[in-house]
């Protein structure tokens, strides 16, 4: 089945599949060890026509956010869909028994980038979203790079999620 969206844009099938196994997880495992992804939009799917959203990068780093930060700052535009795990300042706050882990979806556009372009991401980011809706804590549009700091999309986490929080 295909999700798309208003722009035309489509997820590779590929991708999606990825996605789905990720977000299943629920948190990162031994046996799944990823911990963020990153994807962008390309020129036609497999069966499209249309831009095609498509899995750019995974990673598997202990601490993900500053790696997923400098990737999407790097490239002006993107997605990334990761796991937000909290520090010990941040683990503090949560309830012991409740989760520690949160999935977090970003839509990346450099304010600096041509307006066309920044359309085309905003409006497909909707394809994904559609994806992992059920299990996302947070979903955040990112302009500028004073946007992607670990505080805001900690607060954000807090803000969407209060009955995590003491």
């Amino acid at each position: 089945m295909s999700t798309r969206t208003l722009s035309g844009t489509t997820v590779d099938p590929e991708s999606r599949a990825q996605l789905e196994a990720f977000i299943q997880t629920e948190r990162p495992t031994a046996k799944n060890p990823t911990t963020w992804m990153l994807f962008d939009i390309g020129k036609k799917c497999q069966e499209d026509k249309d831009h095609c959203i498509k899995l750019k990068e995974t990673g598997t780093d202990a601490e993900p956010f500053d790696k997923v930060v400098s990737k999407l700052v790097e490239s002006s535009y993107g997605y990334a869909v990761m796991f937000f795990l909290p520090n010990e300042e941040e683990k503090a706050l949560i309830e012991t028994s409740k989760e520690s882990v949160f999935l977090v979806f970003i839509l990346w556009t450099d304010d600096n980038g041509p307006v066309k372009k920044k359309m085309l991401y905003a409006a497909s980011g909707q394809a994904l979203k559609t994806l992992v809706s059920e299990k996302i804590k947070v979903c955040m549009q990112c302009n500028d790079k004073s946007d992607l700091v670990r505080s805001n999309i900690f607060e954000e986490v807090k803000r969407k999620n209060p009955h995590l929080f003491r």
